[in-house]
């Protein structure tokens, strides 16, 4: 392997990792705006959204709807420059950010659902 294609190589992994700590830190403040946003109401408004670590669960399960905003232009933006490697984290870090929301959102849900 030449010199030339090493570097390209190691260039892609920057790329695919800094997509995906940008989606993640950007998730991660996201998800405490959240978590004090629905803290907040639910001390001030008689919305069962619950106490303890609930306003956390819901503040991430949130994040899923606001990195819609972001996440879909971003993608179009890479593709159209042609930065598939940073896509690529952008793409990783959506998922993964998806999955920890999906199931905060299911803990969440089974938290204010009454038991019989």
């Amino acid at each position: 392997m030449s010199n030339r294609n090493h570097h390209s190589n190691n260039n892609n992994w920057f790329a695919i990792i800094g997509g995906i700590l940008l989606v993640l830190s950007t998730n991660f403040i996201l998800s405490i705006l959240g978590m004090y946003l629905f803290a907040f109401i639910a001390d001030n408004t008689d919305l069962p959204l619950g106490t303890g670590y609930y306003p956390l669960a819901l503040g991430i399960s949130a994040v899923w709807l606001y990195q819609l905003l972001y996440v879909i232009p971003l993608i179009i933006s890479c593709k159209r420059e042609r930065k598939f490697s940073f896509m690529k984290g952008v793409i990783i870090g959506a998922v993964i950010t998806g999955l920890v929301a999906g199931f905060c959102f299911v803990e969440y849900i089974s938290y204010i659902t009454p038991s019989n």
